[in-house]
């Protein structure tokens, strides 16, 4: 899909959002996007650990009609007005569990990773855009703000001196999706105990973050709502 077209995708998927949370409504703001805002592509470990955070969103949607899933957890900072982090999840439980990192100003960031990239605005509590796996195939997605219990866990855990990543997606209703990964490539897929944030698999037990973007977890993303 060419750079030209993008801003035209973004627009058709916020007018069918606005429609469906408005009723159809004709006095719906219309929403316009340009090209993609300033990023820069890091691990969000390496934000200056001076840096406060202010807020934090945790979106979680289906890609598609298939088991694909993204989640992404938004971190406001305090060094700008529109300064924001973001670390993103894409899996399918399968085939599919690759993590995006990157730091941008406004409302529309390029995430790349290793296997995908994730081309997301983000406006009025929704994230939406267009999934790119790296075989050519686009998706359309949506993902509206988690509830409690829902959105982006990660854990790492060195097991038998491997460096384990594990990472979940818990959806408003309850689906999820989630892999264990070793150098990744994925080993398993357990299912991650919302309570306990604890997922039991065949190399080990892994004790999740409830908060995706920084490792380590820092509390005040799993409390900032």
């Amino acid at each position: 899909m060419t750079d030209a077209y993008r801003p035209n995708v973004f627009s058709a998927i916020a007018a069918c959002v606005l429609i469906g949370l408005a009723g159809a409504s004709a006095a719906s703001p219309a929403i316009t996007f340009g090209p993609p805002a300033s990023q820069e592509i890091v691990h969000v470990a390496q934000i200056d650990p001076t840096v406060q955070i202010r807020s934090v969103d945790r979106l979680a949607g289906a890609v598609g009609s298939n088991p694909l899933m993204v989640a992404f957890d938004v971190m406001h900072l305090t060094d700008g007005d529109e300064s924001r982090a973001v670390s993103a999840y894409l899996c399918d439980g399968q085939a599919i569990a690759v993590w995006l990192f990157g730091r941008f100003d406004g409302d529309h960031v390029t995430l790349v990773g290793e296997g995908a990239t994730v081309d997301v605005a983000f406006d009025a509590g929704l994230a939406y855009g267009i999934v790119t796996l790296d075989d050519g195939d686009e998706r359309l997605f949506v993902a509206p703000q988690a509830p409690q219990g829902a959105g982006l866990f990660r854990a790492d855990e060195a097991i038998d001196g491997a460096d384990y990543v594990g990472g979940w997606i818990v959806l408003a209703d309850a689906r999820q999706t989630g892999a264990v990964t070793l150098d990744g490539t994925i080993v398993e897929s357990p299912t991650l105990d919302t309570e306990s944030l604890e997922a039991d698999g065949n190399v080990g037990s892994f004790y999740a973050c409830c908060c995706g973007i920084v490792f380590p977890c820092r509390l005040e993303c799993c409390v900032l709502r």
